[in-house]
């Protein structure tokens, strides 16, 4: 399991580096990245539109729920590296409109693709056995889940991990197998930077 991990966090580099067009700044201990968002040509989210999380922040890495946002304000130094979004859905957790603070935000995503899905990386995901439109993904609820095992690619099936932690494994990981289709491959996003 720790050679998973050590595969995660290589691959949780090589995203950020690879994929993010968004600049590192580093404030001391808090570090923020200024979105830079783009459209997603032929995408679901509409241009302008993140993911964030502030549901269950205090969670495992997984546990937290990612919910489509707007962004009102980057982080910085008086923000103590936190970004201002207004949710745009609802839930027993979140109510639609509500403003909330987060060190969570992914700036850009697409939906994956057969040829973006590598073992090891971090994606968001949803927790449905079943495919969903992409008018439903709109207003979906994501975890940042890790790819486990890609044999079944082909089929449009990928196997993914809901962990706890990303250095080491807990007796709640679980392995689920999502459709291709639920699946969104991490561009840009603030969490990025902060593997340790």
């Amino acid at each position: 399991m720790k050679k998973i991990f050590s595969i995660i966090a290589i691959s949780t580099l090589m995203l950020a580096g690879a994929c993010s067009t968004a600049k590192v700044k580093n404030t001391g201990t808090v570090r923020t990245v200024k979105s830079k968002i783009t459209e997603n040509p032929g995408d679901d989210l509409e241009s302008g539109i993140v993911i964030a999380s502030f549901s269950m922040e205090g969670g495992g890495y997984s546990e937290m729920g990612f919910y489509p946002a707007r962004l009102l304000q980057e982080a910085d130094e008086t923000t103590k590296g936190e970004y201002k979004v207004q949710s745009l859905m609802g839930s027993s957790d979140v109510a639609e409109g509500q403003i909330h603070w987060t060190k969570y935000v992914v700036f850009k995503s697409h939906l994956a693709r057969k040829e973006d899905i590598k073992k090891g990386m971090i994606v968001l995901g949803v927790f449905d056995s079943n495919a969903r439109e992409k008018d439903d993904l709109k207003r979906a609820i994501w975890n940042r889940l890790v790819v486990f095992d890609t044999d079944e690619l082909y089929k449009g099936k990928v196997k993914l991990g809901s962990v706890w932690h990303l250095d080491k494994s807990d007796e709640s990981d679980m392995v689920s197998e999502i459709p291709l289709c639920n699946i969104r491959v991490i561009d840009s996003a603030s969490f990025l930077t902060e593997t340790k």
